[in-house]
C-alpha cells in the first residue's frame, strides 16, 4: 500500500526546498480563488446553507477540488515530482493549456457534491425511519467523490489523452483501489485545510501549494504502483 503519511511528508519537503516559488503560486492561487469562493459561497447560500458556514465550506473545497487556481501549481509539482527542472513558468503554462479544462472539472464537481449533499440532507431528514439507513450509504459516496476530486487536477495534468471521461474514470479507480491510503490522506489534507483556514497565514502563504504538491505525488505514486505491477506481470 502507498504510504500517505509518507507523500504528505515529501509534500512538505517539497515546499519548504522551492518555499519562494510556492509561496508565489499559492498567493496567485489565493487571489483566482477569490471569484470562485464567493461563487460557491453564493450557491450554498441558496440552499440554505447559513453564510457563516457556507464561506467555510466553499473555501475548504477550494483547497481542494479541482480548479483553475491550482492547475498551474500541480504541473510544477508534476514536474517538481519526478526530478525534472522546474521554474516558475511552468504555472502559467499550466493555467493557460488546462485552465479552462479544470474549470469543467470545478464545475463538475460542484453539481456533484451538491447532488450527493442533497440526497443526503433528504434521507436525513426523511421521517421515514428507515430511510436514515440509506443517508449512510450516501455519505460513503460523498466522500468516496471528495476523495474522487482530489486526484482530477493531477490527472488532467499528468494523462495525455485529456478526456474528462477519463479522468473522472481514473480519479474513480484511484479513489477505489486506493481506498485506505486515500481517505488517510483525505482525512490529513482536510485537517490540513482546516488549520490553514484557521491560521489565515498559512492560507496566504503555502496551504494551496502543499495540498496540490501532496495530490500531485499521491497520483503519481499510484500510477508508479501500477507501472511496477503490471512490470513484474509482463514475461
Amino acid at each position: 500500500m502507498v504510504n500517505p503519511f509518507a507523500i504528505i511528508w515529501r509534500g512538505i519537503v517539497d515546499v519548504y526546498g522551492e518555499l519562494f516559488p510556492m509561496v508565489g503560486m499559492n498567493l496567485l492561487w489565493l487571489l483566482i480563488s477569490i471569484p470562485l469562493v464567493a461563487v460557491m459561497t453564493l450557491i450554498l447560500v441558496l440552499f440554505r446553507v447559513p453564510g457563516e458556514v457556507a464561506f467555510p465550506i466553499a473555501l475548504l473545497f477550494a483547497v481542494i477540488a479541482p480548479s483553475p487556481a491550482s492547475v498551474g501549481i500541480h504541473n510544477y509539482a508534476n514536474q517538481l515530482a519526478k526530478e525534472e527542472r522546474v521554474e516558475f513558468d511552468l504555472f502559467w503554462v499550466g493555467l493557460k493549456t488546462l485552465g479552462k479544462r479544470s474549470l469543467v472539472l470545478l464545475g463538475i464537481g460542484v453539481l456533484g457534491t451538491i447532488l450527493l449533499g442533497v440526497n443526503l440532507a433528504f434521507y436525513l431528514s426523511s421521517s421515514v425511519p428507515a430511510l436514515h439507513y440509506l443517508a449512510i450509504l450516501w455519505f460513503y459516496v460523498l466522500i468516496l467523490w471528495l476523495i474522487m476530486l482530489m486526484y482530477m487536477n493531477p490527472l488532467l495534468v499528468e494523462q495525455h489523452t485529456k478526456s474528462y471521461k477519463l479522468i473522472l474514470r481514473n480519479s474513480f479507480i484511484l479513489a477505489l483501489d486506493n481506498i485506505i491510503a486515500s481517505l488517510l490522506l483525505f482525512i490529513v489534507v482536510v485537517a490540513l485545510s482546516v488549520a490553514s483556514i484557521v491560521v489565515t497565514l498559512l492560507i496566504a502563504l503555502v496551504s494551496g501549494s502543499l495540498v496540490a504538491d501532496v495530490q500531485t505525488r499521491a497520483v503519481l505514486a499510484y500510477l508508479e504502483k501500477y507501472e511496477s505491477r503490471a512490470a513484474r506481470r509482463s514475461p
